[in-house]
């Protein structure tokens, strides 16, 4: 699936990705990224095969990943993997994107990021700059890495490392306060 792919691909460009475990349907489990140091349990994230933002669950501690992937894809056609996320003690976390004309918008919120994620809470306005400065220091790499707009997801922990927890090759049609370009009805 796509989370997979971009997360695997970020790690072994030498971004710091949590230790993930995927598990999925038709290939045999396989693990890569950096162990975050965290207590906490890990987060269950589905990978589906095409991205469908906020329709599947994503679950921070327990949960049977067969159970769920029999709950919420009974056939098998959309979701191909579950993965388990070394969970990071996140000061702030948010989401970095390359926008139509070419910069970055970097948003987030204080402690885990889930909920801001799936857009059940709004961002941070005020981000402290070193955060902002070394999730932009992470895009500039990236965007130079891959030689393409990037857009990620982050997490930024007590130590100031930023931690990649998705990963993906694309540029939003956003600019600025514009979150798509169109009219207004």
């Amino acid at each position: 699936g796509d989370k997979a792919f971009g997360l695997l691909m970020a790690h072994l460009y030498n971004f710091l990705v949590p230790r993930t475990k995927v598990v999925g349907r038709v290939i045999p489990p396989f693990e890569f990224g950096e162990t975050t140091g965290s207590p906490e349990p890990c987060w269950r994230r589905t990978c589906p095969i095409i991205q469908q933002p906020g329709l599947f669950t994503t679950k921070h501690g327990q949960i049977d990943p067969f159970a769920l992937m029999q709950k919420e894809d009974p056939d098998g056609s959309r979701i191909a993997a579950i993965l388990f996320q070394d969970n990071v003690d996140s000061i702030y976390s948010g989401a970095a994107i390359t926008d139509a004309a070419g910069g970055v918008i970097i948003e987030g919120i204080p402690g885990h990021g889930d909920e801001f994620m799936i857009g059940k809470n709004a961002p941070e306005t005020n981000l402290p700059e070193h955060v902002k400065d070394a999730v932009k220091n992470i895009w500039e790499k990236a965007c130079i890495v891959f030689e393409r707009p990037v857009r990620f997801e982050w997490c930024y922990d007590k130590t100031g490392t930023v931690w990649i927890v998705q990963f993906h090759i694309e540029q939003s049609s956003s600019i600025g306060n514009v979150i798509y370009p169109g009219e207004p009805q």
